[in-house]
């Protein structure tokens, strides 16, 4: 009987691991204003530490250089004053939020710059609304954290000549693709600097960290996903089993940060298309296979999901598992899912996420059959089911472990 074992970001954080989007912003504003890497300064801040008596051997590499690339990145500038950014889904969320202002204001820019009133001197600066209407304050200070505008010393708002068009001696229209590009080149240097994070910040702790799950509880897994960037499924657990990482892998230099789609925009879609993840797995050649891939003739089918919280950002992955288990069920196999909450307030998430992407219908059937289970992860029904191995095919559970 084939156990698939799927990982979010909960499974690193289960070990005390700062993985967590808090965590990397929290973190590196501290260290930006840090004269030199020093571990102990971060013990307040990093769960394994606080834990553990000792530090990890080893330093930051070129630690200067990070702490540089973090006061010029415009996307680190924009998310470190943005509020409401607690996860990564959040994260990916700003960045369309972002991506929307950015768009919606190219458009007002051109009309009322350039279609308005023509072209302009390339000697001279171009001012763009002069009088600041407050209710547009986020989207100014936006414009300003992506350098599209800039203030000189009198306060007068400019628009960067550096995305302008000219022709012989005059602007007469926005770059668009060279913004796009700019814009695109930054988001490559902000995941630059969270795998720089992640090699020199979280890999160094997987030394002191014990977790809080009993590592022998998986010793029977066959199949690991992940939607994480790390090894620490085969650091904690086991080096036997191969791990697939569904978002890039840290030590391939591959991790995506992106959006899902521009399904929604007309204007500009195809200058959007590379900040999203499939564009950036396909681009990057991330192996793109998931769990449609195993076959197996067994009777029983165990899916552990352990720290994901079924958001429909992953909704096409969460869509191919619980698809697996209908096929499963209609060959006359068992497949089953239970989802594996932490409190009531991720239960809550949990349940309105599902019925958001497979609707009440799916939800209440496979609950009513018995496809669909939600357990608590300390409960001793969850660890009686972990540990005991599976001996026939009404025997076993799936785990959606959602952190």
């Amino acid at each position: 009987m084939p156990k698939i074992l799927i990982t979010g970001n909960g499974f690193d954080l289960s070990f005390g691991l700062p993985t967590g989007y808090s965590d990397f912003l929290k973190i590196c504003k501290k260290l930006q204003n840090s004269k030199e890497f020093d571990w102990s300064d971060l013990k307040d801040d990093i769960i394994v530490l606080k834990n553990s008596g000792n530090l990890p051997n080893s330093d930051f590499l070129d630690f200067e250089t990070f702490k540089e690339k973090l006061n010029e990145n415009t996307w680190f500038r924009y998310l470190s004053r943005e509020y409401g950014i607690n996860t990564w889904i959040d994260f990916e969320k700003h960045i369309e939020k972002a991506l929307s202002i950015i768009l919606a204001i190219l458009d007002d820019i051109k009309i009322e710059t350039f279609i308005k009133n023509g072209r302009y001197p390339i000697d001279g600066a171009i001012l763009y609304k002069e009088d600041l209407d407050e209710t547009q304050y986020e989207i100014y200070l936006t414009l300003i954290d992506f350098k599209i505008i800039l203030y000189d010393e009198f306060d007068q708002i400019k628009l960067n000549p550096t995305f302008l068009k000219s022709i012989e001696k005059f602007y007469v229209d926005l770059e668009k693709e060279k913004l796009y590009e700019y814009i695109l080149n930054e988001l490559n240097i902000f995941t630059s600097l969270f795998s720089d994070y992640l090699s020199n910040i979280v890999l160094p702790l997987t030394e002191l960290s014990d977790g809080t799950i009993r590592i022998d509880l998986l010793k029977h897994i066959d199949y690991h996903f992940t939607f994480n960037y790390t090894p620490t499924f085969s650091r904690l657990i086991s080096k036997s089993i191969p791990t697939t990482f569904i978002h890039g892998e840290l030590e391939k230099n591959n991790i995506v940060l992106g959006i899902n789609d521009w399904e929604q925009t007309i204007n500009d879609r195809s200058s959007l298309i590379p900040f999203t993840k499939y564009f950036q797995k396909l681009y990057s050649g991330i192996n793109l296979k998931f769990v449609d891939e195993i076959e197996d003739e067994d009777e029983l089918y165990q899916f552990f999901f352990w720290g994901h919280s079924l958001d429909k950002s992953d909704s096409l992955y969460i869509n191919e598992v619980f698809n697996k288990v209908d096929n499963i069920n209609n060959k006359g196999a068992n497949g089953k899912i239970i989802v594996i909450y932490h409190s009531d307030f991720s239960r809550f998430s949990i349940i309105k996420n599902l019925i958001e992407i497979r609707g009440s219908e799916d939800v209440l059937r496979k609950q009513r059959n018995g496809n669909l289970v939600f357990l608590h992860c300390e409960s001793s029904e969850l660890k009686k089911e972990l540990s005991a191995p599976m001996t026939n095919r009404f025997d076993g559970l799936n785990f959606f472990f959602a952190r």
